[in-house]
């Protein structure tokens, strides 16, 4: 869909998809963009990697589109995420199981960079280095769950987009 113009599509993209991103006094500077070169016969779609020149940017991003869900037309989500080394992945991807299971007590979780582990339930603040710290913190709450159709909303829209963008 970007043509031979990733950077432009993107700058021009992003604010249809991220609302937030409209109202911000400048606009996004994108050093590059490239697609990452996937298995042809693959349904999954394919990755684009773009480097932005401020960190604010960056945050700006990620958080409008956690909060907007973009879509594309057919229903495709596209998902925006931070480029990590293996090694950071590696690290944030172990906390996983330990926090499905703090979202199902009803406890808010984040990561922090590289990989520290914070959470809030009850109003209380914890973080923890490692998923094994936190399974036992898990082990000494109460036995209370929420079920997920009252813990969140999820909104989904679709952004129309220019057909000489299609």
């Amino acid at each position: 869909m970007e043509g031979d113009d990733p950077v432009g599509f993107l700058q021009k993209m992003l604010p249809k998809w991220i609302p937030d991103l409209s109202a911000r006094p400048c606009p996004i500077e994108i050093d590059r963009a490239h697609r990452v070169y996937s298995n042809s016969n693959s349904s999954k779609p394919r990755s684009m990697i773009f480097r932005l020149l401020r960190y604010p940017d960056r945050q700006a991003i990620l958080q409008g589109a956690h909060k907007a869900k973009p879509t594309l037309p057919g229903g495709t989500t596209l998902e925006f995420c931070a480029d990590y080394s293996p090694e950071t992945a590696q690290r944030r991807k172990a906390f996983s199981a330990v926090r499905a299971k703090l979202h199902q007590k009803g406890a808010e979780t984040f990561l922090i960079y590289p990989a520290l582990l914070r959470v809030t339930y009850k109003g209380q603040k914890h973080s923890f280095e490692s998923p094994e710290d936190a399974d036992k913190y898990i082990e000494g709450l109460d036995d209370v769950t929420i079920p997920t159709a009252h813990r969140s909303l999820n909104l989904q829209f679709q952004v129309p987009m220019e057909e000489e963008a299609i």
